[in-house]
């Protein structure tokens, strides 16, 4: 099923989100299902918004709530990793794994390197780098080369930590992974489904929007673009990109796209 994509475009205060919940009332009044998603800290404010404009019981999410919902529909008892906790993981396995990370010395000892690493290997799960693929990268360069050591040993602390966690705990990213399998068979397909104010950003927020696309019975996209030409138009550089693999992704799948 190739969903119907409507990108809603406009600068910022231009009437996108009130579009969107006029929308929205003409998809209940006809008794279509509609799942509203936002970024993660609009959540409570659109859920008031919709509420104030009569709009009560239509379903907020971010992507790490859908997700959530979608894995919890298929079922398992998946244990949600926070930040803190994955930082903790980082922790024990620099600790256990001692003289293994010749490369950075003294450095692995200070306040802040398990942060740091912590948060590299969430962007590298974003933009779906493994351990492997990083390996393979570090073994590329000579083993002299002081980033390649470094590397070698970052792609090993990766690695351990991965394995460490692998069936205990679901990081963001893992669950964000979980749910790009869950979602076809999750209640939200046949959907209208609407993204308001997403920012498209690594990997797998694009792949859910595939997904979305490929499952869903309509797509509603705001992007904050000014479609008249101006002098600032360079500040919407990042969302014509954006348009631009939206319309491509539409086009290979087949959906219309208005």
């Amino acid at each position: 099923m190739a969903a119907r994509i409507d990108c809603i475009l406009g600068r910022a205060g231009s009437g996108k989100s009130r579009f969107l919940r006029e929308r929205v009332r003409t998809l209940l009044a006809s008794g279509a299902p509609v799942a509203y998603i936002v970024p993660e800290q609009f959540t409570y404010e659109t859920e008031r918004q919709l509420a104030e404009v009569g709009l009560h019981g239509v379903p907020v999410y971010s992507f790490t709530t859908l997700a959530r919902r979608a894995l919890a529909e298929r079922g398992g008892q998946s244990v949600f990793l926070s930040p803190q906790g994955k930082r903790m993981a980082v922790r024990k396995m620099t600790e256990e794994m001692g003289s293994q990370l010749a490369s950075f010395g003294r450095v692995k000892h200070t306040p802040g390197f398990t942060a740091a690493c912590a948060q590299l290997f969430t962007r590298f799960k974003r933009y779906e780098i493994d351990p492997e693929r990083l390996s393979t990268i570090a073994e590329s360069l000579p083993k002299e080369d002081l980033l390649g050591e470094k590397l070698r040993d970052l792609a090993l602390l990766y690695t351990q930590t991965e394995e460490y966690l692998k069936g205990r705990y679901l990081d963001e990213e893992d669950a964000f992974a979980a749910f790009c399998e869950a979602l076809p068979k999750s209640s939200f397909a046949g959907r209208h489904i609407v993204l308001d104010g997403i920012e498209l950003k690594g990997e797998q927020s694009w792949r859910a929007v595939g997904i979305l696309m490929d499952i869903a019975a309509s797509v509603y996209i705001s992007l904050r673009l000014d479609t008249e030409p101006s002098r600032d138009a360079p500040l919407f550089a990042g969302e014509r990109r954006t348009l631009t693999r939206l319309r491509a992704m539409a086009a290979e799948r087949g959906c219309p796209l208005t």
